[in-house]
């Protein structure tokens, strides 16, 4: 009764201050439950200070003669409000919402719903048919399963990838928004533990009471190297006696192969310096203790990388090999790194040390080290994609022949005493006699078609760059050097010279070409009169300019010999024609018999405009017709019989 008499109070208070008549509810305000969403209120502006200030007013003096405590009124206080509000100004009017568009029914839907009635209907003919239908509309009933099974995988790989491009799109335009999403009521919730219980659940997890000691020894990661090395050697079809230097070293031939051990070290002293030089002083302080053995420790390889990083900043930048001073690129130095790369450098000079180790072991070799002479070729790196496009006896023969491992009749002596002497002609057979030595195989022209198959590669390379230089205009032209004024105490502007200013064939549009192959050559007379027969005659009537180019296929070790062999053999040649008014240059090429290619091929083909893909390209058919070439000579090394592949 007391509630009852509280809400008659209050809606004759409401009358008698505003003096609106308002109509008496059915039952009281306060004890009707309200819906959740009620409609907003037309509550008058805020501008309006007379208005608001009779609301209060009003308001004030109907909560004062409400009966009941003070919590009992501060229940009530929202309704009346509400109540008072929308009898006064009134409600809004709810939004009618648009429905939303029905996405339209694919073909594949529409055929999966008429499958699905077809099914039915064929279930009901199956109940009402006789023993003979039934079997014909059993096999309808299979034709219809499995195209409804085909046409709903497609529809739920179609759904799956939707889902996945809108829920990559609501990632990308909202990643906050998104990963709350993630954290339903079931996947969240209250935590109902003690922080002692907590910290006992996370020591017990966490922590580790050997963590002092060692994981994995090196001695235990070497063992497993042994064994990864074993079937690698097998699944290349190489010998066991090849040497490891052969799979992960960086020499003539890289594989695409590193060493298991070199791995564990890296990714250990990359840990040993995260850690110990951590910001936070909570990590570096209580950094676990990383012990690999006494073989190897992390910290002795970080101090000795570090020491050998800070010694090349007082050496400061060596230049390493033939170019000139500037070619080779520089590298940070270890008081300006930050820490990323001061990490990352002494990674790399952990890798740096152990290629120094395999190239040291490697020079020691008598046999299997002799690449480490060969300081004119070019150096070969096979790629997964390389190795598995190749065949597998073109590969195990090109590093069987590269480590000079093949079964040759010296070899054979050596490993089991059989007969050394070459089947041909009877004389000592290690490898370098059985491609470049032997008397018999050199009669018989096995070696000038070896020669020609190459020459014929790179002739190919040239003559393709020769026929698109005289298909384009001829050069506009050239402008006379402008002069470029300083001021004083300023630096004369840097002149880059092009990649174009090699091309010594871009001044001219009638460059001839003539190749020793098939027939014999003879050399221009116009040029100069002589017996000799290069191999190539490259000229130019309006320059006056002419190369005269001598391929060899020697043995790698005498790639230096043979160069100096050619160019002085065509130095008369020369001579005459520079006497005839003639720009020449003689340029010797070789390519080794194992297919190496040797610098001074390459600077040829850049000297000539071939550049880019395109020159690799030209490299690698040398390359390979040298090796293909080599390969069919030693599976021909017992036959009598000679016979070009």
């Amino acid at each position: 009764m007391e509630d009852v008499n509280s809400s008659t109070d209050v809606a004759i208070e409401v009358e008698v201050t505003t003096g609106v008549e308002l109509p008496q509810p059915p039952s009281p305000a306060v004890e009707r439950r309200l819906p959740e969403h009620r409609p907003h209120v037309k509550w008058p502006g805020s501008s309006d200070k007379k208005l608001w200030e009779t609301v209060n007013t009003d308001l004030t003096v109907t909560l004062l003669k409400l009966r009941g405590t003070l919590e009992k009124k501060m229940e009530k206080m929202a309704d009346i409000i509400y109540e008072y509000g929308a009898m006064r100004f009134g409600v809004q009017e709810a939004k009618v919402r648009k429905g939303v568009p029905t996405p339209p029914v694919s073909r594949r839907q529409q055929e999966i719903k008429r499958l699905i009635q077809e099914r039915r209907q064929l279930r009901k003919q199956w109940k009402k048919a006789s023993e003979e239908e039934k079997e014909g509309i059993e096999a309808l009933q299979d034709d219809v399963k499995t195209r409804l099974a085909s046409l709903r995988r497609a529809e739920n790989l179609r759904k799956r990838r939707r889902k996945k491009e809108q829920t990559r799109t609501r990632f990308y335009k909202n990643p906050y928004k998104f990963l709350g999403s993630l954290f339903t009521k079931e996947k969240s919730g209250t935590l109902k533990t003690t922080k002692k219980d907590m910290e006992e659940h996370l020591r017990a997890t966490n922590l580790d009471s050997k963590r002092h000691e060692q994981l994995v020894p090196i001695s235990t990661v070497e063992n497993m190297e042994r064994k990864v090395t074993c079937y690698l050697k097998k699944w290349l079809g190489v010998p066991q006696c090849l040497t490891t230097i052969s799979l992960y070293g960086d020499g003539v031939l890289k594989l695409p192969l590193t060493s298991l051990t070199e791995e564990f070290k890296c990714a250990k002293t990359r840990v040993q310096m995260t850690l110990h030089e951590s910001r936070d002083p909570v990590v570096s302080n209580n950094a676990p203790n990383l012990a690999t053995g006494r073989k190897w420790k992390p910290e002795v390889a970080v101090q000795e990388a570090t020491a050998a990083l800070r010694h090349a900043d007082i050496v400061g930048h060596v230049q390493q090999g033939r170019g000139g001073f500037g070619l080779t690129p520089s590298r940070p130095t270890w008081n300006k790194a930050t820490a990323p790369e001061r990490r990352k450098m002494v990674v790399q000079e952990v890798r740096h040390q152990e290629e120094a180790a395999r190239q040291a072991k490697a020079v020691s070799l008598s046999k299997q080290g002799q690449w480490t002479r060969w300081d004119s070729v070019e150096r070969r790196k096979i790629s997964w994609k390389d190795l598995w496009a190749m065949e597998v006896r073109r590969l195990s023969f090109s590093i069987r022949a590269t480590y000079d491992v093949l079964p040759t009749p010296v070899n054979l002596h050596q490993w089991y005493g059989e007969d050394p002497n070459c089947a041909l002609c009877s004389m000592p057979a290690n490898l370098r006699h059985i491609f470049t030595g032997c008397k018999t195989s050199l009669t018989q022209g096995r070696y000038t078609w070896r020669h020609n198959q190459v020459l014929k590669s790179l002739a190919s390379a040239i003559e393709d760059k020769r026929t698109a230089t005289n298909s384009i205009p001829p050069p506009a032209a050239p402008y006379p050097p402008r002069t470029t004024f300083v001021r004083e105490g300023a630096r004369p502007p840097k002149i880059v010279s092009t990649p174009s200013e090699r091309d010594q064939l871009r001044l001219a549009r009638d460059w001839q070409m003539l190749v020793d192959v098939g027939r014999q050559l003879v050399f221009p007379p116009e040029i100069a009169v002589t017996t000799l027969r290069p191999d190539m005659v490259l000229w130019s009537h309006t320059l006056k300019k002419v190369f005269i180019i001598e391929l060899t296929v020697p043995w790698e070790d005498s790639i230096d010999e043979a160069y100096e062999r050619k160019h002085l053999r065509y130095a008369d040649l020369a001579a005459e024609a520079r006497g005839s008014g003639w720009k020449t240059e003689v340029r010797p090429v070789e390519v080794g018999c194992r297919g190496f290619v040797a610098t001074s091929t390459t600077k040829l083909l850049r000297d000539l405009g071939v550049k880019g893909q395109s020159l690799r390209l030209a490299i690698r058919a040398v390359s390979e017709a040298a090796e293909g070439s080599s390969q069919w000579l030693w599976m021909k090394r017992a036959d009598p019989s000679w016979g070009p592949k």
